[in-house]
């Protein structure tokens, strides 16, 4: 038998067992005894004997066909209690569940020794330091915190001046006070004091077309930063510690790859660089070769509104994996295995209607979070879809729920959009929101990435689709769907 469709039925047998197997009361969220929130409202959920009859704190409570509950219980201020009972056919199961909210801190006798801790100061440095990026992909924040927003990711060797440093971070230099960069002490290796700032010189740079990309090689003698920033369709390059503006601009000059680029801002050795165009942006990606700055801007796929699939390369990733299960349902069904089972029927949708399918995993392996996108990227795939479940902590499942899209890159909101609509009429599922967020499954440029939350575990209703095969075909096909929908609207 075909190894492939071995793994498809191993898959569906585990499903079939699991749907249909007996329980005692068994409580999978809250997952802590006591349980702490702040939350008005949270749920109790998981699963008894599909035959059995469940209360919590003498209220009736719905049980599905299944066997799984999921009861929204409402949170004052201290210590509730939630008795749970499940009665049956000579059992009788009960346990006790601690939700506190709001408890008053309690005093400790201060200790015998007292530690003073010096607080956080910001330090500057009386010479700038060089340093060189040691990860690869090093993200660059505008306040040395890690909820501050991103700036840029710097490639592995990029060279960087350091002005000051707070507790874990360092300040890059760039002569401009409104430029605030701050990247992780971690990733930068220090090297030694410099008494002035280094400038790199452009030594040459040369423009090249493929099927696929649009781009430009610039030599510099040293690296510095970078940061690309999307301007509806138009891109812009900003580089610190260019020591002279003549040099690029008479690359511009000859050149026949990008018409109308410019240099929009020259200013204390800091340049912005402006690639207009008139057509959708389809994705981009800038690196260091050595001390070449590489640059390739993605062309349009070539498409018929027929089929628009037919050539395309997709990838999926099916979420979490391996020792990574991902969220767990009422019945204890693991999210890994629902996102396997929606990402191999989608891969055989889309090679149905001629596409290239790129797996990020095709089994129940633990592949490395970073190593996902750099499998889409290596294969050179036009879109990424991380199929993936919702999960939430505390709050009313019966309210929240439904299908969601993520993204990242302003060029791909529309792709997420168009997914999520479909997705919310072919499936019947409440629209959960086209919304913002930086993940590492939709941060990259390369390659036009979104993340889909199919729909809710903790909800009885969306959970007992999401284990139905047929619910996940019909998943499969609709994200399918939405992707034509959205190639013949943006290349035809």
């Amino acid at each position: 038998m075909h190894t492939h469709i071995k793994k498809i039925l191993l898959l569906s047998s585990a499903f079939f067992f699991a749907q249909n197997a007996s329980f005692a009361l068994d409580v999978i969220f809250p997952q802590r005894n006591p349980h702490t929130t702040k939350a008005a409202e949270t749920y109790i959920m998981g699963n008894v004997n599909k035959h059995s009859k469940l209360q919590i704190n003498g209220e009736n409570v719905k049980v599905w066909h299944n066997g799984a509950f999921c009861h929204v219980v409402k949170v004052n201020d201290g210590e509730n209690k939630f008795v749970i009972t499940e009665t049956g056919r000579n059992i009788t199961n009960t346990k006790t569940y601690v939700v506190n909210k709001n408890l008053p801190t309690v005093k400790k006798a201060p200790s015998v020794k007292v530690t003073q801790t010096t607080p956080t100061v910001r330090k500057d440095y009386k010479e700038l330091l060089l340093g060189s990026i040691i990860t690869d992909g090093a993200p660059v924040r505008e306040k040395p915190t890690e909820q501050s927003r991103r700036i840029t990711h710097l490639p592995k060797n990029t060279m960087v001046m350091l002005e000051a440093e707070y507790g874990n971070w360092y300040k890059i230099h760039t002569e401009h006070d409104k430029d605030q960069l701050w990247i992780f002490k971690k990733n930068v290796k220090t090297q030694y004091p410099i008494n002035n700032r280094y400038k790199a010189s452009l030594q040459g740079t040369e423009y090249f077309e493929n099927a696929d990309f649009s781009g430009f090689k610039t030599d510099f003698d040293i690296t510095v930063p970078f940061k690309i920033e999307e301007k509806n369709n138009d891109l812009e390059i900003t580089f610190w510690g260019i020591k002279d503006i003549s040099d690029f601009e008479k690359s511009f000059e000859t050149q026949k790859v990008f018409k109308n680029i410019k240099t929009k801002v020259f200013d204390k050795n800091n340049i912005t660089i402006l690639i207009p165009s008139h057509e959708k942006l389809w994705g981009y990606d800038a690196t260091y070769e050595k001390n070449s700055f590489v640059f390739k801007k993605r062309k349009a796929p070539t498409t018929n509104k027929i089929n628009p699939l037919e050539g395309i390369t997709i990838a999926i990733d099916a979420g979490h994996g391996g020792k990574e299960a991902g969220t767990i349902g009422p019945t204890r069904i693991p999210e890994k295995d629902v996102n396997l089972q929606i990402a191999l029927k989608l891969q055989k949708e889309l090679e149905k209607n001629g596409a290239k399918v790129i797996m990020t995993r095709d089994c129940d392996k633990f592949t490395e979070i970073y190593q996902r996108p750099e499998i889409a990227k290596n294969g050179n795939a036009l879109i990424c879809l991380s199929i993936h479940c919702n999960s939430m902590v505390d709050g009313n499942p019966y309210k929240k729920h439904g299908v969601s899209v993520f993204y990242y890159n302003e060029h791909t909101k529309q792709l997420a959009d168009t997914i999520k609509k479909q997705m919310a009429e072919d499936l019947k599922l409440r629209d959960d929101g086209t919304n913002f967020a930086s993940f590492v499954l939709t941060r990259p440029t390369a390659t036009m990435s979104v993340l889909i939350e199919t729909a809710f575990m903790p909800n009885p209703y969306e959970y007992e689709r999401l284990i139905n095969p047929h619910f996940q075909t019909k998943t499969a096909q609709s994200v399918c769907k939405g992707l034509k929908k959205y190639l013949i609207e943006q290349t035809n």
